[in-house]
């Protein structure tokens, strides 16, 4: 009868794991709902057989682990209708999730039953719970890391947002201390099933023990934890600041980059601390992992390319990927927050307004500001929806189930709102317990009634704001994935291709590629490597085979398409890819548009002119650009030097416009780099008045922020004044 129900309650959930894309197939997401299945059920049964019947511990486990057919069964049957995430790394994740958690709950209700115990179950249950809170409260409360393993549920190896999980290890080993507890809580069991020692059970017993104590001492070099001491030392250099420690690899970063990146970190400490009124709440010592690529970071800290401020732990720190540096000043928001957080966790209890406020404090950046996008995104009618999802979502549960995108924007346009409202102060009062309400003298609905009112009233929507929302806002989320998972063997042949090219061999880099295309034909960045590689060696019509279906092309494509042309001398063809890659960008991405200009004017120039000098174009943005890094550049000459030879350009307006600005911006760049106050603040406002003209408002707003620096860097007050006044109306002070 007991087997019965079990078998009747797995095949309930493998019904309503099918509802669920992720839990549908085998693979790691399932792993944990049946790892926590398999220790209640197998758990369960086992008592009812070692209680009620006289069947051996060995008998009792052959049962348990044959039932384990049906989920093993009801995980496969989805592939029928559609196609496996990844077989191979699926059976591995059920052989360490479910049935080592089974043998574990098999073992433990062996021992329980050994004597006479009242409500074995709730027993088992209870101690299950223990150590499934216990285990991440140790894992992530004491060490800098985002995974945590667990006897009872398997463990959590990666952030929610993380599209690849790496083959850890220290998984592996710890799995083995899950079976090591099951052999010594078997061998206690007999032994008091006895009522005497025997040498058998005493030497496994010893031998266990001492297995397990040295495992537990060695956690760190196993790789079952992660110590700072064991990033410290892979990453291998440290750049002191005043707040701050930067830990980072000298062979992906130089000194004078890394100093640079210190004072990137005490000028926006710096601006937080205004914008907060923090003095001397304002967290101090912060230590700053810069990881030199995803690998290393998820090899070390279990996350491979989300950026995580875990202010949980008693130093402030964060983790950072050095090519998603620009998400330094969101993760810095999260730790200049900790003293208002709840004791012990010291952030909110409402996720959402937890990543409001971060995205509400962030320094701007081109992107299009959270209203615009919300707008943007969401026709008229339906605002009213978003209301709701602020009202509905902000818990853990409700934030992270919906799409990313659109959870870390809404509540940022909605967290923004009541701070111009009722300033960050209010946000404070309220963040410990999202008493928001009570804070702030309004009601919820009251808050979004506003908020609503000031989308509406909101009188221009930046024009980027529409694909910038769509394509954020289009990107689903972890519960509407069937795989949320690069496939393990696609990745490494990426990976592998990658390698391949860094040594010169084209040759294996591209028959890595085709396979992990032909394994996962949507698989954009292997497609667009595949693209490099053809165009590197002189293969041009295999360019837009390798890209796939042009309606699918964004701007990286259209370029790639473009030299594809070109080295075919098929100009005019290539002027159109260039130009269609330049629409396709970002409009304050002027760096990159003005690189496809150029190439698109010279295609133009070659096409019209055939004997013409090729590179005319790309070789006078080289010459702005070259000496942008020099130490010694004479910022305002250059600049000057470059906006007279542009006068006389023959390009549309539009392009003109364009290499304006990037010319404007490499001038406030260089007097960044070279640290000089005076030229920083001098080409800031020169380049904001250009932007405003331009009716360029992310860049505005970014140009602002380097008015502040500038101004920081002279006195250490962190103002925006420029000789005369340009600021338009709707910009933030």
């Amino acid at each position: 009868m007991a087997k019965r129900v079990l078998a009747l309650g797995y095949g309930a959930v493998v019904v309503g794991c099918w509802l669920v894309p992720p839990l549908a197939t085998l693979h790691y997401p399932a792993g944990v709902v049946w790892a926590v299945a398999a220790f209640v059920g197998s758990g369960g049964l086992a008592l009812h057989q070692f209680t009620q019947t006289s069947r051996s511990f060995y008998a009792v486990t052959r049962t348990v682990i044959a039932l384990l057919g049906i989920p093993l069964v009801g995980l496969l049957m989805p592939g029928l209708w559609r196609a496996h995430c990844d077989l191979v790394a699926g059976f591995g994740y059920f052989l360490l999730f479910p049935l080592c958690s089974a043998l574990f709950a098999v073992a433990l209700a062996y021992w329980l039953t050994s004597r006479r115990v009242s409500y074995p179950f709730a027993r088992l249950l209870g101690i299950g719970l223990l150590i499934a809170i216990a285990g991440p409260l140790y894992d992530l409360g004491g060490h800098p890391q985002f995974y945590t393993y667990n006897h009872v549920f398997g463990g959590v190896l990666a952030p929610i947002y993380d599209r690849f999980l790496p083959f850890r290890p220290g998984f592996i080993a710890f799995r083995a201390t899950t079976l090591l507890w099951a052999v010594l809580l078997v061998a206690r069991g007999y032994v008091l099933r006895q009522g005497r020692w025997s040498v058998a059970p005493t030497v496994v017993i010893g031998a266990g023990a001492l297995a397990l104590s040295a495992a537990y001492l060695h956690a760190d070099t196993l790789r079952i934890n992660t110590s700072p001491t064991r990033i410290q030392q892979a990453l291998g250099a440290h750049h002191p600041t005043e707040h701050f420690d930067v830990h980072y690899d000298p062979a992906a970063l130089d000194s004078a980059t890394v100093a640079r990146v210190g004072e990137d970190l005490e000028f926006e400490r710096a601006r937080l601390a205004d914008t907060l009124r923090a003095g001397d709440e304002a967290p101090t010592g912060i230590q700053v992992y810069l990881y030199p690529d995803a690998e290393t970071r998820a090899r070390l800290t279990g996350a491979h390319t989300t950026s995580v401020a875990p202010v949980w732990l008693a130093t402030p720190q964060m983790h950072l990927l050095v090519e998603r540096y620009g998400s330094m000043s969101h993760e810095l928001a999260h730790l200049m927050a900790r003293p208002y957080g709840l004791p012990g966790i010291n952030a909110s209890g409402s996720v959402g307004l937890v990543e409001g406020w971060a995205v509400a404090l962030e320094a701007p950046t081109r992107r299009p500001p959270p209203h615009d996008q919300v707008l943007a995104a969401t026709p008229f009618e339906e605002l009213d929806r978003r209301a709701q999802m602020v009202q509905q979502q902000g818990t853990p549960w409700g934030f992270w189930a919906g799409r990313g995108g659109v959870s870390y924007t809404v509540f940022g346009s909605f967290i923004t709102s009541v701070a111009q409202t009722h300033g960050h102060n209010a946000i404070a009062e309220a963040y410990a317990w999202g008493t928001l309400e009570s804070a702030t003298g309004c009601s919820i609905e009251a808050l979004t009634d506003r908020w609503l009112a000031e989308l509406r009233g909101q009188p221009q929507v930046d024009a980027e704001a529409r694909p910038v929302a769509q394509q954020r806002f289009r990107i689903p989320g972890f519960f509407e994935l069937a795989c949320p998972y690069e496939p393990i063997p696609v990745r490494a042949r990426y990976e592998q291709a990658r390698r391949n090219l860094a040594q010169g061999d084209t040759t294996a880099a591209r028959s890595a590629l085709h396979t992990a295309i032909d394994t996962a034909p949507d698989f954009a960045r292997a497609r667009r490597l595949l693209a490099q590689v053809h165009v590197q060696t002189q293969q041009p019509d295999s360019v837009q085979h390798a890209l796939g279906d042009s309606e699918e092309w964004g701007a990286s494509e259209w370029a790639l398409a473009g030299k594809a042309h070109a080295q075919r001398a098929r100009w005019k063809r290539a002027y159109e890819a260039y130009r269609q890659a330049e629409q396709d960008t970002p409009r304050a991405a002027i760096e990159t548009r003005t690189r496809y200009i150029a190439q698109a004017l010279d295609a133009e120039a070659s096409a019209q002119r055939p004997d013409s000098t090729w590179s005319t174009w790309q070789q006078r943005l080289q010459r702005f650009e070259t000496p942008l890094s020099s130490d010694t550049l004479n910022v305002r000459l250059h600049r000057t030097r470059h906006l007279d030879t542009l006068r006389t350009a023959e390009m549309p307006r539009g392009w003109r416009d364009t290499w304006r600005l990037r010319i404007h911006l490499g001038a406030v760049e260089a007097a960044r780099r070279q640290r000089d106050a005076a030229a920083l603040h001098e080409a800031a406002c020169t380049a904001r008045l250009v932007a405003r003209a331009l009716n360029a408002r992310p860049l505005y707003e970014e140009l602002t922020n380097a008015i502040r620096r500038a101004t920081w860097m002279d006195t250490g007050a962190v103002t925006a004044r420029c000789a005369s006044p340009d600021a338009p109306a709707s910009t933030k002070g």
